[in-house]
């Protein structure tokens, strides 16, 4: 009997921990006898936890001196000491075979604990005391999560969600937009930010006339001011403000106009904490910055909801392909496009970790070049060769990648766009 009531502690701790007390919660929000349970379960918990602990002491001491006794009250000690290691592994294979069981099938766990709850009522005064010991030692000497455990707890729903996308329980997008916000919050502001290269700024001096030209033709709806040169951010255009001083028929300044004060962010920063930041502030726009202060490049509000529900294109947004297949081997890419995201596209590295500071394409050609390359130059990087399209004193914009190792042809120009559609995936 004492074997069978520890089994039955082991089996039912094993599945109290494969069940998890967040499925419990979830569990006890359905509807049902089951949730039902699963709320008389979770009521008790930590001390359900300590009175299973002491169930399965007692029984294991219970059969360890009922096996001792019954042995040693025989003369024969060979027999007796045969028997004391029958017992010991009748005892050890039941217990790990109803534990295993249990992990296997966690839902089990309740129809356990109510088996077990009679001996669970009947240990309960032993464990009381245990309970408030461990209740003290809490309070005294408080947990804190490592980042060992954080990066347990991460996987464990990685973990979930793979099993949810594998087995159907998990609609596709539901489970793209829980893995986005598993990435966000390792998330860096230098990883989204629009790059400085591709900022559209204004100097403060500069011609109202030409700035409503401009802001007309590129459609956004806020812009960095400088003053002398774009390291030196004084503030932000709102375009509804602009176009609002026009309407009245005045000859508006940009000084005037630009809203103060800046919101400088460092380029590490992570994105939830600049989320919160951003919100508190009621700010849209950050200038992103880097050690010294220069200016790396800006990040929006719709920039760090993007990470989480994907592009947000309205109608005024020309949607162009960042990665165009024009052949085997050969493609034409936006030189802004992240280097990583080229390199899953294509199903190979360009280059190794550590080759230099550079995000995006047009970083590795200049890494590449050791300068700023004109039109028509080109670079190598692993099996490829990169050929400047477009560029300017400052950036690379264009480039076109021709794969120059004949011994892999390299993926498809579907299986690239297939890529380059599901991250990598």
């Amino acid at each position: 009997m004492a074997a069978l009531f520890g089994t039955l502690a082991v089996a039912a701790t094993s599945g109290l921990n494969a069940l998890g007390e967040l499925r419990l919660r979830a569990l006890s929000e359905t509807e049902g006898k089951s949730a039902l349970d699963a709320r008389r379960i979770l009521e008790r918990l930590p001390a359900l936890r300590t009175r299973l602990l002491v169930l399965r002491v007692l029984s294991l001491v219970a059969v360890a001196v009922i096996a001792t006794a019954w042995a040693f009250s025989r003369l024969d000690l060979l027999p007796s000491i045969a028997f004391l290691g029958l017992a010991t592994l009748v005892y050890g294979v039941s217990s790990e075979l109803a534990s295993s069981l249990a992990r296997r099938r966690p839902q089990t766990a309740i129809g356990l604990l109510k088996l077990v709850r009679p001996f669970e009522l009947l240990v309960a005064p032993l464990a009381f005391p245990i309970h408030l010991i461990s209740i003290a030692l809490d309070r005294l000497l408080p947990l804190e999560n490592s980042p060992t455990e954080e990066r347990l707890a991460e996987l464990e729903v990685e973990q979930i969600l793979e099993k949810g996308e594998e087995s159907g329980t998990i609609e596709v997008e539901h489970a793209r937009l829980l893995w986005n916000v598993l990435e966000f919050k390792n998330t860096v502001a230098r990883e989204i930010m629009v790059p400085r290269t591709q900022v559209v700024a204004f100097s403060v001096d500069e011609d109202v006339n030409e700035v409503a030209r401009r802001v007309i033709e590129t459609g956004h709806s806020r812009y960095p001011v400088y003053r002398d040169k774009i390291d030196h951010v004084v503030g932000v255009l709102y375009a509804k403000d602009l176009f609002a001083a026009l309407q009245r028929d005045e000859e508006p300044e940009i000084g005037p106009l630009m809203r103060k004060p800046v919101f400088f962010t460092p380029e590490d920063k992570k994105i939830g904490a600049l989320l919160t930041e951003m919100q508190q502030r009621r700010v849209h726009l950050a200038i992103v910055v880097d050690e010294f202060g220069g200016v790396e490049g800006i990040v929006t509000l719709e920039d760090i909801v993007e990470e989480i529900v994907g592009d947000i294109v309205d109608e005024h947004d020309v949607e162009e392909p960042m990665l165009e297949p024009r052949g085997p081997g050969h493609y034409v890419v936006n030189a802004a496009m992240n280097i990583y995201d080229l390199e899953e596209a294509l199903g190979e590295s360009l280059c190794e970790e550590d080759d230099g500071e550079f995000d995006s394409v047009g970083g590795l050609i200049i890494e590449l070049a050791g300068c700023v390359p004109k039109v028509g130059e080109t670079v190598r990087a692993g099996a490829y060769e990169l050929r400047v399209l477009e560029a300017d004193e400052r950036s690379v914009r264009m480039a076109e990648i021709t794969r120059v190792d004949t011994v892999d042809d390299g993926p498809s120009d579907d299986e690239v766009s297939r890529r380059e559609l599901h991250g990598g995936a």
